[in-house]
């Protein structure tokens, strides 16, 4: 079984840096696709910011055991 991801948080200052340093590096194709996950992570569909800095991201939820 796969075991999940474990969600981390970056700004998205951070995310346009790694996408600034694989773009050279990438075939446009999977650089594409990278910067769909993380180019707009933090955006709406029009560009505009959907969360502020001041505001504190939530924890992960986890969905109650069931068994």
């Amino acid at each position: 079984m796969k075991q999940r991801p474990e969600l981390v948080n970056a700004t998205q200052e951070e995310l346009d840096e790694i996408l600034a340093l694989t773009k050279k590096t990438l075939p446009p194709k999977q650089y594409q696709l990278l910067e769909g996950v993380l180019g707009m992570v933090n955006k709406s569909p029009d560009g505009a910011d959907l969360l502020s800095s001041a505001v504190p991201p939530m924890p992960p939820t986890h969905a109650p055991h069931v068994g």
